[in-house]
């Protein structure tokens, strides 16, 4: 996979130490020169396209020409801007006009009044630079942490100030509770700061601005524009899919995923290798619905999973879920949403995943989308559809079939066929559409058809899978499914089609005396 983004810390070292940083475990350290430019070469040829360089504070390096120099033709510097005089700008200047490269100033202000007790210096400071930065005809996005001082009516007047400046973007975002956030034991009143938010997107929406406006999980001017709105979040993917093509290095050079989740996966010595390591394997083959809680959400599709960052920060687990993008999806839904155009709105309500509904087989309606589904869930095995799919003549040999559809559309199926009819024992199987494994799916069916086997006689259940599919494993597991004792293997060999006990695993549930 080709790396087309680079966060990179070129340093710890800092001229503040704002109350809430999430990099205060690194002030001491930092990047050489040659280990940057290494990095940045290495990279180039798998695709980098785009460079964000941070810090600390990257403008006390005094090589930060010969890093931008080595650099990507699409440049962001993350900074306070306070380091920027006229003799800085000037050569940024004769730099972007020798190299024709983008050159973009992304600027911390985290309030107005309110910067100054969470950063030490008054907002008064960024608002001179960024006019300068503005003069010369840089791109410039202000990035505002919300802080705990932040006042009720703060973001309302940046907004507007911030337009009358012609900032080019305003990125709002809520802090994580790590680094010296956590350290100052800070906190956020998360009822106020949405309460905030809401009237400061109400009054975006209400003006003709031409400075583009994010705020964390909840809006993106952009895509409203667009008559967007939302993106359909793909299950099957990552969490973090929108980081796959990125790296982040930190001060230590250890390779990160993205800024904030401060989770190593190898050294810059790596850089071409990591992706192959067990541990990056082990974290990148979870899909969207994996963390917990997540596979039964109806917002699944819109907040795709959460930030794992910030589950690892508040709950201390990498897969807990995500507490804020839950609260924000549910404030989006309640307070916020009826102020978007209405085809967002529509987008939004045809996003929500519907509660699963399951249904009585029928051969007369359902038996070609049945069909439909095997051949999704065994693409290359068409021969199995027929044998695993029934007709009117074998159906008696079925205990209970169950369907689940989700939005109308097919997405599983479970049933019983009778093994012995003297010994009551039956087989249970299920088959999951593959975009809605680990979703709860096979679960919600098998425990309807077990419920109807037990009504039915049947005294014991059997679940016979191949010894490498750990997710029906799992799932037997789950319903209370043990390894059988060998004497019932030996009795029931022939009805159990137990040929080859190397490659298959028999377990079996007494769901009745």
């Amino acid at each position: 996979m080709e790396i087309q983004r680079l966060h990179i810390d070129v340093t710890g070292r800092c001229n503040c130490r704002c109350k809430h940083c999430h990099m205060a475990d690194y002030y001491s350290k930092e990047l050489d020169t040659n280990e940057i430019l290494s990095v940045l070469r290495t990279l180039k040829v798998q695709g980098l396209q785009k460079i964000a360089i941070s810090g600390g504070e990257p403008l006390l390096r005094k090589d930060i020409f010969q890093i931008i120099e080595e650099s990507p033709n699409n440049i962001s510097i993350l900074t306070n801007s306070l380091l920027i005089n006229k003799s800085l700008l000037n050569k940024f200047l004769e730099f972007k006009k020798r190299t024709n490269k983008i050159i973009i100033f992304r600027i911390s202000l985290d309030g107005l009044e309110s910067n100054e007790k969470i950063r030490g210096y008054s907002y008064k400071k960024v608002i001179s630079q960024l006019k300068k930065i503005k003069r010369a005809g840089f791109i410039v996005v202000i990035n505002t942490t919300i802080s705990p001082f932040l006042q009720d009516n703060e973001l309302m007047r940046m907004l507007f100030l911030l337009e009358q400046l012609q900032i080019d973007q305003w990125n709002v975002d809520i802090p994580f509770n790590e680094g010296s956030f956590r350290q100052n034991n800070l906190s956020i009143d998360l009822e106020k700061c949405l309460s905030k938010l809401k009237q400061l997107i109400i009054a975006y929406l209400n003006k003709e601005l031409n400075m583009r406006l994010d705020v964390v999980g909840l809006f993106c001017s952009e895509r409203i524009k667009k008559n967007i709105g939302f993106y359909e979040c793909n299950l099957i993917d990552h969490p973090c899919n929108y980081q796959l093509h990125s790296i982040t290095i930190n001060p230590s050079g250890e390779i990160l995923l993205c800024p904030s989740l401060h989770i190593p996966f190898g050294k810059i010595a790596d850089l071409e290798t990591y992706r192959s390591s067990e541990k990056w394997k082990e974290f990148i083959q979870k899909k969207r619905d994996f963390p917990k809680g997540c596979n039964n959400c109806k917002y699944i599709k819109i907040c795709g999973g959460g930030c794992r960052a910030n589950a690892l920060y508040t709950r201390g687990e990498l897969w807990e879920k995500d507490d804020l993008s839950c609260k924000l999806m549910e404030f989006l839904e309640k307070d916020l949403l009826s102020f978007y155009p209405l085809a967002i709105q529509d987008q939004f309500k045809k996003l929500l995943t519907s509660p699963l509904v399951i249904k009585d087989y029928s051969f007369q309606e359902m038996v070609s989308s049945v069909k439909e589904l095997f051949l999704k869930i065994y693409p290359d095995n068409p021969s199995i559809v027929k044998k695993m799919s029934y007709d009117e003549k074998n159906i008696k040999e079925h205990i209970s079939t169950k369907v689940a559809f989700e939005n109308n559309l097919l997405v599983g199926q479970a049933n019983i066929f009778m093994l012995n009819q003297k010994k009551k024992i039956a087989n249970l199987g299920y088959h999951i559409h593959p975009d809605f494994r680990r979703r709860g799916v096979g679960e919600s069916l098998s425990k309807e058809v077990i419920l109807e086997a037990k009504t039915k006689g049947i005294k014991i259940l059997v679940v016979r899978t191949e010894k490498q599919n750990l997710n029906a494993l799992n799932l037997a597991r789950k319903l209370g499914f043990i390894i059988p004792p060998e004497e019932f293997i030996m009795e029931n060999k022939n009805i159990l089609s137990y040929k080859n006990i190397n490659d298959l695993v028999c377990l079996y549930k007494i769901i009745s005396p």
